[in-house]
């Protein structure tokens, strides 16, 4: 296989509601890898409304993180 991913859900009780999916694809032909990384979400409880533009942020820097990190493994770095 050439393509490996998983995705996850907020369950009920969780203060915002959303689901974010992590997709590795590798392309046979190039050799090329490709990493998808979505997030979906919205505030659920009165306090996730209020942080909200504070988890935003939170979630856009675990992004960016995430994609460095998978660089990093990608060249062999870590």
């Amino acid at each position: 296989p050439t393509r490996f991913g998983f995705m996850y859900s907020t369950t009920s009780l969780h203060a915002e509601q959303g689901q974010e999916r992590f997709v590795l694809e590798w392309e046979e032909s190039t050799g090329s890898v490709s990493y998808f990384l979505e997030a979906i979400s919205r505030p659920i409880h009165p306090l996730a409304r209020i942080a909200y533009p504070l988890s935003r942020s939170l979630q856009h820097r675990f992004a960016r993180d995430s994609h460095a990190q998978m660089r990093r493994v990608l060249r062999g770095d870590c």
